[in-house]
């Protein structure tokens, strides 16, 4: 095993990833902190299967990412996020706030190398 791995989680409701560091959980999805942050990588294994959800490692892509764009949105708001990136491709992303049952309120976007992209970020309240 390397020094960091990337590890992919799957449950019923959601899907998120942590990052094992020399045998431990280090850096996760803020919907996997309290079961599994800080653990050994064999505790993470039983909690994960004791829950029932799927994990798997994530290969490493071919054109690394440099650079992560956050969007963080609190309260019951919902953003709407358009990336156009320097080759012209674009995204367009929805970002629910963590006021919003079910929302955690962040979106992660990662960005090709070189990192170079316009966000256009609008807002709206949630009912």
């Amino acid at each position: 095993m390397m020094d960091s791995d990337l590890v992919a989680v799957e449950g019923p409701n959601f899907s998120a990833a942590f990052v094992i560091e020399n045998g431990r959980v280090g850096r996760c999805a803020p919907i996997l902190r309290r079961d599994l942050a800080g653990k050994t990588l064999e505790q993470a294994r039983e909690i994960i299967a004791r829950k029932g959800w799927h994990a798997y490692y994530v290969k490493p892509r071919r054109d690394p990412m440099t650079t992560i764009v956050k969007v963080q949105v609190g309260g019951k708001y919902r953003a709407h996020v358009k990336v156009t990136h320097a080759e012209g491709s674009e995204e367009e992303h929805i970002v629910d706030g963590n006021g919003v049952e079910g929302a955690s309120g962040e979106l992660t976007i990662p960005l090709r190398h070189p990192a170079d992209a316009v966000f256009k970020i609008s807002e709206e309240p949630v009912e």
